[in-house]
């Protein structure tokens, strides 16, 4: 069997070799397939394959892959939507006022104008720092134009955000990159709009919405919008504007009471969604765990869902939002299998970015790192801990993922930091007998030295954490992987 695979993109056929990430053999031919951030999470990359097959790089929609993280196993054909093309240009701020306690309205005049969808981001460098956000409309409701409006968080310790209207006053000169982003309003839809923005995450959401009414203000669209406590409640003008609309509801809702009006709920977004239908379109930007609990039940409804889940820049992280934005798309109802169709095996590998501390090895010396993390709001997948090999009455802890500045700055208080070696790769796939020691064997001959792996089963799939000493040890592991699923 040859190792080289025809590939063809908008009709551009080229060669590749089986396991190589189609995002690179794409560019490497001079075909060109829009991309961000190159690690799977941004979403500029998706691109649907419509004949063939891929490992790893699996989004939440059938036949829907991240060409930077798809490795090709096989001839392929794959199509991508119209999106305007990504360009850069020099801008200047021309606005900033403050519409809420830390929260800034931005007015942008770039020297040329810039096509983008609503939804859509682009990365904004002031000073040297790039940020990327998704452009919104004016509390007026109007979009587009030359002018592109951001709404801005400012963090105190914020090395671009902290200097909004003291080194970054209008007249500031800048430079814009984009658009970039899949979740963006698709022109012409009927079914119902389910629009969810917590904090500044709301700024898209008003953008699609104002876009979806200019479209047609006869389609139904419930808009929900969130923030911890009242006054960062920014929108409140823009909710009047839509409560006056027949076919809009809008629910406003913090987290923190009391509420001044029955109107405004108490409690997170996601516990005051909608009944959902298999026709609805959900449109979702905000924290990972706000958008990960809409997409549980999106995916049992069987609704189509769009999100931006986004993180704060701390002071340490100088590429803010950059490479932390995902696109992810839920799931229409997969199409039914031929009875002589093969059904494909199914890989996803990728990095987990891995917290550690030291601790008292005696009863609950774990429990008081552990409960500082629940307190901020972590939802970990991984937890493993093991006695010292070389301090007496300590151990070692190593938890992941830990989402935004919040949750790692409760790390590092509880005295945990992000740990750079080992390189731990999460592992998921469909379950089969023996897979386990074809790949362990695989990579052995390949000589491939594990640092650490543990594995389990549940309902058919299996998922596991494999530790290795190098970051191109894991690089050639993941191509491995990639080559089993041709043979599996």
């Amino acid at each position: 069997m040859s190792n080289l695979k025809n590939v063809t993109v908008r009709g551009r056929t080229f060669k590749v070799r089986a396991g190589d990430v189609l995002l690179d053999g794409a560019l490497a031919n001079g075909v060109e397939i829009p991309h961000d951030c190159r690690a799977g999470t941004c979403g500029t990359c998706m691109v649907q394959v419509v004949k063939g097959q891929t490992v790893c790089g699996e989004t939440h929609t059938q036949g829907m892959v991240h060409a930077c993280q798809a490795r090709v196993v096989s001839d392929l054909e794959v199509e991508m939507e119209d999106v305007p093309e990504i360009d850069t240009t020099r801008a200047r701020l021309v606005g900033l006022r403050e519409l809420a306690p830390d929260i800034f309205e931005l007015a942008i005049a770039p020297e040329k104008s810039i096509a983008y969808l609503p939804g859509q981001y682009f990365r904004f460098t002031f000073n040297g720092f790039p940020r990327a956000y998704s452009p919104t409309a004016s509390f007026d409701g109007r979009i587009g134009g030359r002018v592109i409006h951001l709404n801005v968080k400012r963090l105190r310790e914020g090395r671009l955000t902290s200097n909004l209207g003291t080194a970054i006053r209008p007249g500031h000169r800048l430079r814009i990159q984009g658009p970039f982003g899949r979740a963006f309003l698709r022109p012409g839809g009927r079914g119902r709009l389910i629009l969810a923005g917590s904090g500044t995450g709301f700024a898209p959401i008003w953008a699609i919405a104002c876009m979806a009414l200019r479209e047609s203000r006869d389609r139904p669209i419930v808009v929900i919008a969130g923030a911890r406590r009242l006054p960062a409640l920014y929108m409140t003008p823009v909710l009047a504007l839509l409560a006056r609309m027949p076919n809009v509801t809008i629910i406003p809702t913090i987290e923190e009471g009391p509420s001044p009006h029955p109107s405004v709920r108490l409690g997170r977004i996601e516990a005051h969604m909608p009944q959902l239908t298999a026709t609805d379109i959900v449109y979702a930007c905000g924290s990972p765990r706000m958008v990960e609990a809409l997409a549980e039940s999106v995916n049992k409804a069987g609704a189509t869902f769009y999100a931006d889940p986004f993180e704060a820049s701390g002071p340490d992280e100088p590429a803010g939002l950059l490479g932390m934005l995902k696109t992810l798309v839920q799931p229409r109802r997969p199409m039914p299998r031929g009875p002589s169709e093969v059904t494909p095996m199914s890989f996803k590998m990728q990095r987990v970015h891995v917290f550690h501390s030291e601790v008292d090895d005696r009863p609950g010396g774990i429990a008081g790192k552990l409960r500082a993390l629940a307190e901020a709001g972590a939802h970990l997948e991984y937890v493993y801990s093991q006695r010292s090999a070389t301090k007496a009455g300590m151990g070692d802890l190593y938890v992941a993922p830990l989402h935004g500045h919040g949750e790692t700055q409760a790390a590092r208080k509880a005295g945990m930091h992000e740990v750079s070696e080992p390189i731990v790769m999460r592992v998921e796939g469909d379950d089969k007998t023996g897979l386990g020691g074809r790949l362990t064997q695989a990579w052995e001959m390949a000589g491939i030295n594990l640092h650490g792996m543990v594995m389990s089963v549940l309902n058919g799939r299996f998922i596991g954490y494999v530790t290795f000493d190098t970051v191109a040890d894991a690089n050639q592991a993941a191509r491995i992987l990639a080559e089993l699923g041709t043979s599996a």
